[in-house]
């Protein structure tokens, strides 16, 4: 029999293995890989596996994914529950490595002696996978709708009025979104953002990029092309600032986004005025 213990994370896993006549306490008897989860790193993986093969994964978010790639080619796919591995995080030196060896053991001992210490997570079909990513989803896009709502109140709340700023610059600079550009002679340096300025609004804003993503192509486009070639954060910053310039101009010369949807806007608008229709009546009948 053979005892693999897997650290998964979301680039990468890093596995120990261990025979059934290994020994707990002898550290040559074992021996550890790391892995890419690409395709060269997965075909890399399977080659190690044995059908007499048990395997020990604590449960995370991409856990049942990972296990259903290959657990046709092992004995058991053992996925366990984060709080019944306290003794791992409790680990005064944490390493991919150590992590490893430990499921490793935790492993071996539990199918040698018969005794089940660690109760294992059902792994769900792919149907069930699939149910629960769009639950997830739904809860997630929600979340980003309502903070979009709030957002545009914080904005309203952290400049006051927009007649305040000359143009967009001095705009997404107060909310800290344009960093500051110190040129001398041939030499360009990029610095951070104005600290003197508001952040709440870019806060929330941050928080709700993927939504605002979304909600239009030509944005993403220019999001993706510039991810080729530059650092997520600064791409982030990059997106942001280009949200609150657009928000400027929208401010500012009183029009709409030239990229809504009409019939959607006029649908929100309409059930806006009924609410506060409705609300103005209460006040006025209490």
């Amino acid at each position: 029999m053979h005892f693999i213990g897997i650290d998964l994370h979301t680039n990468r896993f890093t596995c120990c293995y261990r025979t059934e006549h290994s020994s707990l306490a002898n550290g040559k008897d074992k021996r550890t890989e790391t892995f890419d989860l690409t395709g060269p790193g997965l075909a890399a993986f399977y080659r190690t596996l044995t059908e007499d093969s048990y395997v020990l994964i604590e449960a995370t978010i991409t856990t049942f994914c990972f296990a259903r790639l290959f657990r046709h080619l092992v004995k058991e796919v053992i996925v366990a529950n984060t709080y019944e591995l306290k003794q791992i995080s409790l680990a005064r030196c944490n390493t991919d490595k150590i992590d490893a060896d430990k499921l490793c053991r935790i492993l071996k001992m539990q199918v040698l002696s018969g005794e089940q210490t660690i109760v294992p997570v059902t792994i769900p079909p792919k149907e069930i996978q699939d149910l629960r990513a769009l639950f997830s989803t739904y809860r997630l896009m929600k979340k980003q709708t309502v903070q979009l709502k709030i957002i545009a109140i914080a904005i309203i709340a952290d400049i006051i009025e927009v007649s305040r700023f000359r143009n967009s610059k001095a705009f997404t600079s107060y909310l800290r979104s344009a960093p500051k550009v110190a040129a001398s002679n041939t030499s360009t340096r990029v610095r951070g953002t104005n600290k003197q300025g508001r952040k709440l609004s870019s806060t929330l804003l941050t928080q709700s990029l993927n939504h605002v993503l979304k909600a239009g192509v030509k944005l993403r486009d220019w999001y993706m092309r510039l991810s080729e070639y530059k650092k997520a954060g600064l791409v982030r910053t990059g997106l942001r600032r280009r949200v609150l310039a657009e928000i400027y101009q929208m401010l500012k010369k009183g029009e709409y986004h030239y990229g809504r949807d009409a019939v959607k806007h006029g649908a929100k608008m309409a059930a806006c005025k009924k609410m506060l229709e409705s609300q103005t009546v209460l006040k006025k009948s209490a």
